[in-house]
């Protein structure tokens, strides 16, 4: 083999397999400072390698500047680099900025490096010598700085690599640091072994530039194979697994090509990829043709609300759909997220319940009634008939004072579901406060249907006894009412006079009879 290809063998081939890495890790992740900090020092290393070759292939009148200028130069700046990568981690992985000891440990090895790089410039071509195909140093001197300025950092980094173990706040900066901390104890040891070899007058310089080579691989494609620097394809998918809604992405054929977690979570799916077994029930199944078609038809959805089953449960499920069509090339995709807001639209629902009706009886409230009543007699026609019934309990102050508050809560329960089952939707019936109901009564053929329904409304009241325990009460109501465009054409109107009719009705109902109250 002749001189000129072992030197390609030794520094040229290494510097197209560092920089075919330098080129993939920065297309994967540019946007990283560590990426960009470990790619200046491998530049630089590949700089030492190419003044290694031009060192052996030049005349011996160059080695000194190749030796000093050029390789020292890059040495300096590699080492450097790779101590300020390693500050960088420890700031976003350790929350370590502006810590003086963590700074000069950092930066002030530098100043002794370019020091011994200072020195090394007065090198002169006596101080080398040419044997066989190799360039050897006659003093020691020229390793000694070499070796004083490498193993420096080295010991250096095990030291922020240890303490970046043990401080590191996420997993991943504990397998980096972890990483630094293995592969720079081995190169002390190695560094080690080749220090004693400095007893020899020639000794192989060479070692020194192929243990960079080959320190830098081992950087490199530990990194890339165990992902410490997460490339953005990796950093995508993370971000795709752990975002907090389900995500599914769909061909043009409707077949399942990718979903996150959550997606699976929400229907418990294995690794099919068929839609209609992913959504396992004909109820899923029709929802999911009436999402693609809202979606084929405007292109892209936001907060599109479907009721959905837990396949295992049947449970119902309230999902929210953000989704697009996506085109890619001749092809378009369906990209489909959800969150699941059940909870949500429960306590929505619930908030709006306890908003309308009463908490003790479960009718509509004053606010619901006023707000329905208002808006419906705003929009009625005068030939339109309506009733506004207010019912009282009679002698409910009475009940409270012989049997406590709690038998009186349950008389109001007894009376709502009377008035519950006589008067149906589309009429309303709501609790006003205290013992006071009040009916809506809409589209009425005649007066005489209101008459009926207060009829009847006595006539449970005689039958339906209410009874706890050991007490019995006939609840006796006062009614009055009013109607629509007779009485009055508002609401306040209608209230008014019916409120003035039932208080007649008390006071004749006083005059001849008292609560029948009986004790077993």
């Amino acid at each position: 083999m002749t001189n000129l290809a072992v030197y390609l063998l030794l520094f040229i081939i290494p510097i197209f397999i560092l920089i075919f890495i330098i080129v993939k890790l920065l297309l994967n992740n540019f946007k990283m400072v560590e990426t960009r900090l470990l790619s200046i020092a491998l530049i630089n290393f590949c700089f030492v390698l190419l003044g290694g070759f031009l060192r052996h292939t030049l005349p011996l009148k160059y080695v000194p500047f190749f030796s000093s200028v050029v390789m020292g130069i890059c040495i300096l700046i590699s080492l450097s680099t790779l101590l300020h990568l390693i500050y960088i981690l420890l700031v976003k992985y350790c929350h370590l900025q502006g810590r003086l000891v963590i700074v000069l440990l950092c930066y002030i090895p530098v100043l002794f490096q370019c020091l011994a790089l200072f020195l090394g410039f007065g090198l002169s071509v006596e101080e080398f010598d040419m044997q066989g195909i190799w360039v050897y140093p006659k003093t020691a001197f020229h390793n000694i700085w070499i070796f004083s300025m490498i193993s420096t950092n080295i010991v250096i980094a095990i030291m922020l690599s240890a303490f970046g173990v043990a401080r590191a706040k996420s997993a991943h900066g504990k397998s980096l640091f972890h990483f630094f901390l293995i592969t720079h104890s081995l190169f002390l040891i190695i560094f080690a072994l080749m220090f004693s070899f400095l007893l020899n007058p020639y000794f192989p310089s060479i070692s020194i530039i192929l243990f960079m080579a080959i320190a830098s691989i081992i950087f490199i494609v530990g990194i890339t194979k165990f992902e410490l620097i997460p490339s953005l394809e990796s950093r995508y998918q993370t971000m795709f697994e752990v975002t907090p809604a389900a995500i599914v992405l769909l061909s043009s054929e409707l077949e399942v090509l990718e979903y996150n977690i959550h997606a699976r979570k929400t229907f418990h799916a294995s690794t099919n990829r068929s839609l209609a077994k992913l959504l396992h029930t004909i109820h899923n199944q029709e929802q999911a043709i009436l999402l693609i078609q809202a979606l084929q038809s405007a292109r892209q959805l936001s907060n599109f609300i479907l009721d959905f089953e837990q396949p295992l449960t049947s449970q119902k499920i309230t999902l929210a759909f953000e989704a697009a069509i996506i085109p890619f090339g001749s092809d378009e995709y369906y990209y489909i997220m959800w969150r699941d807001i059940t909870d949500e639209t429960e306590k929505e629902s619930l908030a709006q319940h306890l908003a309308y009706h009463d908490a003790l009886t479960g009718l509509h409230n004053r606010a619901y009634f006023v707000q329905h009543v208002e808006r419906y007699i705003n929009q009625s026609l005068p030939t339109d008939i309506h009733a506004v019934v207010l019912v009282d309990l009679n002698y409910f102050k009475q009940i409270n004072d012989n049997h406590g508050h709690a038998v009186g809560d349950l008389v109001l329960q007894h009376m709502a579901s009377i008035l519950q089952s006589i008067v149906k939707s589309p009429h309303i019936t709501a609790r006003l406060g205290g013992d006071e109901f009040v009916l809506f009564l809409q589209n009425l053929k005649n007066k005489e249907e209101i008459e009926a329904i207060v009829a009847t409304i006595r006539q449970r009241c005689q039958t339906d006894i209410f009874r706890f325990q050991s007490v019995q009460l006939t609840i006796s109501p006062s009614i009055g009412y009013s109607v629509y465009m007779v009485d009055g054409n508002t609401l306040e109107q209608l209230l008014h006079v019916s409120d003035v009719n039932m208080y007649r009705n008390k006071a004749a109902i006083k005059q001849q009879q008292a609560p029948t109250i009986e004790k077993n």
